[in-house]
């Protein structure tokens, strides 16, 4: 917000306009999509990739990854 001089409600509401999602949605989203792509291509623990994809509980990455496009 501060680099595009704008106020934090005002930077969000703009980031929606512009791109059809919230800010917080889309960054979800690129959790998911990090997080998939880490238990496609290595071997390692779902606890892991929650740690890692920024999930603080495993089953939150459970619950969004089901919801989540092919």
């Amino acid at each position: 917000a501060r680099l595009v001089n704008a106020s934090e409600s005002r930077f969000y509401f703009i980031y929606k306009e512009l791109f059809g999602i919230s800010l917080q949605h889309d960054l979800c989203n690129l959790r998911l999509q990090r997080a998939r792509l880490m238990l496609m291509n290595e071997d390692i623990s779902i606890e892991k990739v929650a740690e890692y994809a920024d999930f603080t509980a495993n089953t939150i990455l459970s619950d969004n990854s089901k919801n989540m496009p092919v």
